[in-house]
């Protein structure tokens, strides 16, 4: 099958990972990247060229499938030109809730005004699944999050990264709320924007840096005792890309309590959870302190992730896509 994946140019975004995933699975690839230049209240720049790349590659490569990750620059009348000019059907997986854009009730009105455009809509989150049927998407299926071999794994332990607890990730009040219980601890904050909006000063003392790429991600994760992972409200009931990239690292994850993780994860069986910062508190020290019952969740977590890769998830779309065929 010949696939044409329009997402995001940096190695480690979801789109790169599942065009590794379809490859491993011996299908031809093609990757146009979004890489829009963007100005505060001026917006994309260079919107048409990746459009005019987009539509180009399609009907070039005359593709059996496309898929669409995110879809927020995407309208519905490229994708019709798209169908018009291939016989390729068109796939669509939003790694957001769009109708809560970064936990706000903000709803992202064109993306959904372009469903009706799509033969298949992906979402990670079960609870979507009608609403999206409801605002126009024909046929919606369960996709849920995995980990890529290729960066989540068990890396050698790196001095600069050695922790106890670790977080890795952007700032959000709610994170801030959290992540301040365990000041005292010998932690790590790595993340965007912490130095500009956090103003907790026990937290800033933490703050070790910007946002990691590939390998220093993966060797940091690999490198302390526990992850901490705080899910985002527009996630919950349902998981994060985190959810399966830290226990993949080998470490034990300390996560936001969920029924969406709880379905991969069980609760101190491969994971475990909290509800609140002070049982986050006290179940990290509870664990910093037993070691052998921290590594034995960590390798069940470990083990677990091993049946939840890109490639799994990309087999699904596959055989999505060939019910159309």
């Amino acid at each position: 099958m010949r696939v044409l994946v329009y997402g995001a140019d940096a190695e480690t975004a979801l789109g790169r990972m599942c065009a590794r995933g379809l490859e491993s699975l011996g299908h031809d690839v093609a990757y146009v990247e979004r890489n829009l230049r963007t100005f505060p209240l001026i917006g994309p720049l260079n919107l048409d060229e990746a459009h005019d790349r987009f539509e180009t590659t399609a009907t070039e490569l005359d593709v059996d499938a496309v898929l669409v990750m995110k879809g927020y620059d995407v309208s519905q009348e490229l994708l019709e030109q798209i169908r018009l000019s291939t016989d390729a059907v068109l796939c669509n997986w939003n790694p957001d809730n769009p109708y809560k854009i970064r936990s706000k009730e903000r709803v992202a009105t064109k993306y959904l005004d372009t469903l009706p455009a799509y033969d298949i809509v992906f979402t990670w989150g079960e609870f979507l699944l009608d609403r999206l049927r409801k605002d126009g998407a024909d046929d919606v299926r369960y996709l849920p999050f995995a980990h890529d071999p290729q960066f989540h794994y068990p890396a050698k332990a790196h001095n600069e990264y050695d922790c106890e607890v670790a977080f890795l990730g952007h700032y959000s009040p709610k994170r801030e709320r959290y992540l301040s219980a365990l000041t005292d601890l010998d932690f790590q904050l790595r993340g965007n924007m912490w130095r500009w909006k956090c103003f907790d000063w026990s937290l800033r003392r933490c703050y070790y840096g910007a946002a990691l790429g590939h390998p220093s991600y993966t060797r940091a994760m690999a490198s302390t005792d526990i992850v901490v992972n705080v899910v985002a409200d527009h996630n919950l009931p349902e998981h994060n890309m985190r959810t399966f990239e830290a226990p993949a690292s080998g470490s034990l994850m300390v996560t936001t309590r969920s029924e969406g993780q709880q379905q991969y994860f069980p609760d101190k069986e491969a994971c475990v959870m909290y509800d609140d910062p002070a049982e986050l508190q006290d179940v990290v020290a509870q664990y910093l302190d037993d070691d052998e019952e921290r590594e034995a969740i960590a390798a069940r977590g470990r083990e677990w992730v091993e049946g939840h890769t890109y490639e799994q998830r990309m087999a699904k779309l596959v055989n999505a896509v060939s019910e159309y065929k």
